[in-house]
C-alpha cells in the first residue's frame, strides 16, 4: 500500500505534526512545552493502556535515557 496509502487510509487515526523534541540530535526526546503531542491524546477507556495526557511515547519524561537497552553514540 505504501506510506501514502497508508496515511490515507489511516488518517483518522493519527496526527502528522513535528512532535518538538527537546533535542533530538543529542538523543533527548522529551518534549517541548509547546509540542503537539503533549494535548490532543484519544486514550481508550481500557485497563491495557496506561492513561496519560499525552499522544504517543514520550511525555515530560525521557525513559530512553534509563536502562541498558540502549547505547547512543557517544555516551
Amino acid at each position: 500500500m505504501g506510506e501514502r496509502g497508508d496515511a490515507k487510509r489511516y488518517s483518522d487515526s493519527y496526527m502528522e505534526a513535528n512532535p518538538l523534541f527537546t533535542d533530538a540530535d543529542n538523543y533527548v526526546f522529551t518534549l517541548q512545552a509547546e509540542s503537539p503531542s503533549l494535548t490532543g491524546a484519544d486514550i481508550p477507556s481500557d485497563s491495557f493502556f496506561e492513561q496519560v495526557d499525552f499522544a504517543g511515547a514520550m511525555g515530560s519524561e525521557d525513559w530512553t535515557r534509563e536502562g541498558s537497552w540502549v547505547r547512543w553514540p557517544n555516551q
